[in-house]
């Protein structure tokens, strides 16, 4: 966990759009600052203006024959100005309050947020740790597979077969995403992934045609056969009984695709499968 706090604070380091940001920072509180001393010195000239004007220049044949606009307009100017500096105060204020309060609390966000994510982490981890196999994989009576009878091979399934397994003909969606195939004495031989089975399809079609120049059914052998499906097919690792969660994390971690962990008594490929974790499983179990 402490990689993956390391790895999002160099994230926010190396932001691009971070010196953009500071730079508008700046230009917001350089202008709002010089913005209030303007408008403050424009009040405070005005304020001086109404008061040379009344001293000096409002005589009272001035005032008894000069309009009552003209008489009042030094000081209705000073009032307006005033205005607009009360107006505009709290709107400065509030920009470079809120500029600030960014990036002074920026950083401590960004700490918090590590050692959150650094607790969820270890957390997470313990739970894994203390959380057994047993109760969160699959059990085999409940795996939505098929089963080779003993005595056939890979022949006995057809493509279109396994195809309909997953999505019925008629259905609007798949019931399966994925397809165990177990041998007579419940090991497991492959696991078919919807998008192994579609590829197959898409390249080869679901028939072929035979020595003879006849079309027959493409079976389970010949798409095993095609490209590296085969391989694909066999992307699975075993743990036994007595594994934790933790256990489980590992072993779709160290296997290359690995995205289905098979339980057996002893973790051996050639015992008989009590349970299925697929990597959606081992998802929903690592989050808190």
């Amino acid at each position: 966990m402490p990689n993956g706090t390391k790895a999002s604070q160099e994230t926010i380091s190396l932001d691009p759009t971070l010196s953009a940001r500071e730079h508008l920072a700046k230009n917001v509180v350089t202008w709002s600052i010089k913005g209030m001393l303007i408008v403050a010195g424009v009040v405070v000239l005005s304020g001086y203006t109404t008061f040379f004007l009344s001293h000096f220049f409002d005589t009272p044949t001035v005032t008894e024959t000069a309009p009552r606009s003209s008489r009042l307009s030094s000081s209705a100017l000073h009032e307006n100005t005033l205005s607009i500096f009360h107006a505009l105060l709290p709107v400065l204020g509030t920009w470079v309050g809120t500029v600030l309060a960014f990036y002074f609390s920026r950083e401590n966000f960004v700490t918090a947020a590590a050692t959150a994510r650094k607790l969820v982490g270890q957390f997470s981890e313990t739970k894994l740790h203390q959380t057994s196999v047993r109760p969160n994989m699959i059990p085999f009576p409940r795996i939505m597979g098929v089963n080779i009878p003993e005595g056939k091979d890979d022949t006995f399934l057809t493509v279109k077969a396994l195809r309909d397994m997953i999505k019925p003909p008629g259905a609007r969606i798949p019931l399966v995403t994925r397809l165990p195939v177990f041998t007579h004495d419940r090991r497991v031989k492959y696991v078919l992934h919807q998008g192994t089975i579609y590829e197959y399809i898409a390249e080869k079609t679901i028939e072929k045609t035979d020595p003879a120049g006849g079309k027959a059914m493409a079976t389970l052998k010949d798409l095993l056969e095609y490209n590296d499906l085969g391989e694909q097919a066999r992307r699975f690792s075993f743990l036994p009984q007595n594994a934790t969660m933790a256990d489980a994390k590992a072993a779709f971690e160290d296997a290359d695709n690995c995205r289905d962990v098979f339980v057996t008594q002893t973790g051996s490929p050639n015992e008989a499968v009590l349970g299925w974790i697929t990597d959606v499983d081992m998802v929903r179990h690592s989050q808190v």
